[in-house]
């Protein structure tokens, strides 16, 4: 019981809420339902049932969040973080700029597809989004201050 409800909530408090952090607890939850013996077609549902609520609920958190039912990628037309709007502006960097080379240290999230969103705290005017690579596309504050 407390690896089946203690296993996901421990990679998503771990990796965030992302793909990997879903697909990480369906492993966890499978692995704890083994434990129980269920039978073959019990467990087969119950892991389905599981994987099937988790994708809906992660895409909907996606799309209300970032704007977006695809969780796969790294791209997002708006991020809401803080309660504070951001859309893209600008290129996609190799590196990030001077004043936010120490950012590593502050990741205030993680999109669906497991990137890093990098910020100052919740009071910041420009977040970069860590994308494979590792490329950095900028967002910018939406609206005043």
């Amino acid at each position: 019981m407390v690896l089946g409800i203690g296993g996901p909530c421990a990679v998503c408090e771990i990796r965030g809420l992302c793909w990997e952090a879903w697909l990480g607890s369906i492993v966890i939850v499978a692995i704890a339902l083994t434990l129980l013996r269920p039978s073959p077609s019990m467990w087969l549902a119950a892991v389905l049932v599981i994987g099937a609520c988790g994708s809906v609920g992660l895409m909907g958190w996606s799309g209300w969040r970032f704007h977006s039912l695809n969780v796969f990628s790294s791209y997002s037309p708006r991020l809401i973080i803080c309660g504070r709007a951001y859309q893209p502006e600008g290129p996609t960097r190799r590196r990030l700029p001077a004043p936010f080379k120490g950012l590593s240290q502050h990741v205030i999230g993680v999109t669906p597809s497991g990137g890093a969103i990098l910020g100052a705290g919740c009071q910041t005017t420009v977040l970069f989004v860590e994308s494979p690579g590792p490329l950095y596309r900028s967002y910018d504050l939406l609206g005043g201050p």
